[in-house]
Protein backbone atom coordinates (compact mmCIF):
# COMPACT_ATOMS: atom_id res chain seq x y z
CA UNK A 1 0.00 0.00 0.00
CA UNK A 2 2.80 2.22 0.91
CA UNK A 3 4.71 1.88 -2.46
CA UNK A 4 1.44 2.50 -4.68
CA UNK A 5 0.77 5.61 -2.44
CA UNK A 6 3.95 7.23 -2.46
CA UNK A 7 4.54 6.34 -6.50
CA UNK A 8 1.76 8.40 -6.58
CA UNK A 9 2.45 11.24 -4.49
CA UNK A 10 5.74 11.25 -5.91
CA UNK A 11 4.70 12.09 -10.00
CA UNK A 12 3.41 15.78 -8.13
CA UNK A 13 5.82 18.02 -8.78
CA UNK A 14 6.82 20.73 -5.69
CA UNK A 15 5.63 23.06 -8.33
CA UNK A 16 1.52 22.38 -7.80
CA UNK A 17 2.02 22.72 -4.61
CA UNK A 18 3.68 25.93 -5.08
CA UNK A 19 1.47 26.90 -7.44
CA UNK A 20 -1.65 26.45 -4.82
CA UNK A 21 0.55 28.29 -1.99
CA UNK A 22 0.98 31.45 -4.57
CA UNK A 23 -2.91 31.43 -4.87
CA UNK A 24 -3.20 31.69 -1.36
CA UNK A 25 -4.49 28.42 -0.63
CA UNK A 26 -3.55 26.74 2.85
CA UNK A 27 -1.71 23.81 3.37
CA UNK A 28 -5.46 21.65 4.46
CA UNK A 29 -6.73 23.22 0.91
CA UNK A 30 -4.15 21.67 -0.86
CA UNK A 31 -4.06 18.97 0.31
CA UNK A 32 -8.01 17.91 -0.03
CA UNK A 33 -7.98 19.86 -3.30
CA UNK A 34 -5.01 18.95 -4.91
CA UNK A 35 -2.70 16.41 -3.92
CA UNK A 36 -5.39 13.91 -2.61
CA UNK A 37 -7.54 14.14 -5.95
CA UNK A 38 -4.49 13.45 -7.89
CA UNK A 39 -2.53 10.44 -6.09
CA UNK A 40 -6.46 8.82 -5.68
CA UNK A 41 -5.54 6.00 -8.00
CA UNK A 42 -2.51 5.19 -6.14
CA UNK A 43 -4.18 4.97 -2.91
CA UNK A 44 -7.56 3.12 -4.68
CA UNK A 45 -4.64 0.21 -6.38
CA UNK A 46 -2.38 0.04 -2.77
CA UNK A 47 -6.07 -0.76 -0.90
CA UNK A 48 -7.13 -3.27 -3.41
CA UNK A 49 -4.05 -4.52 -3.55
CA UNK A 50 -4.18 -5.04 0.50
CA UNK A 51 -7.61 -6.01 0.54
CA UNK A 52 -7.81 -8.68 -1.52
CA UNK A 53 -5.18 -11.17 -0.31
CA UNK A 54 -6.22 -10.57 3.35
CA UNK A 55 -9.75 -11.63 2.79
CA UNK A 56 -8.76 -15.23 1.86
CA UNK A 57 -5.60 -15.41 3.89
CA UNK A 58 -6.04 -18.85 6.37
CA UNK A 59 -2.87 -19.66 7.80
CA UNK A 60 -1.78 -16.48 8.62
CA UNK A 61 -5.15 -15.70 11.25
CA UNK A 62 -4.15 -19.51 12.42
CA UNK A 63 -0.62 -18.26 13.07
CA UNK A 64 -0.98 -15.33 14.90
CA UNK A 65 -4.59 -15.28 16.60
CA UNK A 66 -4.28 -19.38 17.02
CA UNK A 67 -7.39 -21.67 17.17
CA UNK A 68 -10.19 -19.20 18.87
CA UNK A 69 -10.31 -16.54 16.22
CA UNK A 70 -12.51 -16.83 13.77
CA UNK A 71 -12.23 -15.02 10.02
CA UNK A 72 -13.68 -15.96 7.02
CA UNK A 73 -10.65 -17.56 5.33
CA UNK A 74 -10.60 -19.96 8.55
CA UNK A 75 -14.41 -20.52 8.44
CA UNK A 76 -13.71 -21.55 4.81
CA UNK A 77 -10.99 -23.96 5.63
CA UNK A 78 -12.75 -25.72 8.32
CA UNK A 79 -15.88 -26.36 6.48
CA UNK A 80 -13.86 -27.99 3.75
CA UNK A 81 -11.17 -29.69 5.29
CA UNK A 82 -12.05 -30.46 9.21
CA UNK A 83 -16.24 -30.35 8.82
CA UNK A 84 -16.80 -31.62 5.88
CA UNK A 85 -19.52 -29.21 5.17
CA UNK A 86 -18.79 -28.98 1.55
CA UNK A 87 -21.97 -27.07 0.53
CA UNK A 88 -21.99 -24.75 3.39
CA UNK A 89 -17.95 -24.15 3.02
CA UNK A 90 -18.92 -23.36 -1.06
CA UNK A 91 -21.52 -21.14 -0.28
CA UNK A 92 -19.25 -18.68 1.54
CA UNK A 93 -16.96 -18.28 -0.72
CA UNK A 94 -19.45 -17.39 -2.99
CA UNK A 95 -20.38 -15.21 -0.92
CA UNK A 96 -16.84 -14.02 -0.27
CA UNK A 97 -16.59 -14.16 -4.43
CA UNK A 98 -19.39 -11.66 -4.58
CA UNK A 99 -18.14 -9.53 -1.63
CA UNK A 100 -14.93 -8.93 -3.57
CA UNK A 101 -16.31 -8.79 -7.03
CA UNK A 102 -18.84 -5.66 -5.41
CA UNK A 103 -16.06 -4.10 -3.62
CA UNK A 104 -13.96 -3.64 -7.12
CA UNK A 105 -16.68 -2.53 -8.69
CA UNK A 106 -16.99 0.11 -6.08
CA UNK A 107 -13.08 1.14 -5.78
CA UNK A 108 -13.60 1.18 -9.70
CA UNK A 109 -16.07 3.89 -9.33
CA UNK A 110 -13.84 5.79 -7.20
CA UNK A 111 -10.91 5.50 -9.04
CA UNK A 112 -13.13 7.18 -11.96
CA UNK A 113 -12.20 4.88 -14.45
CA UNK A 114 -13.17 1.82 -16.68
CA UNK A 115 -11.96 -2.13 -16.36
CA UNK A 116 -10.05 -1.61 -19.67
CA UNK A 117 -7.63 1.44 -18.11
Amino acid sequence: MIITAFMSLEKIGPEVVEASKSLGATPLTTFLRIVLPMSKTGIITGAILVFVPCLGSFIEPRILGGVNGSMIGTVIQDQFFEIFGWNFGAAIAFILLLLVLLSMGVLNKFRGGTANG
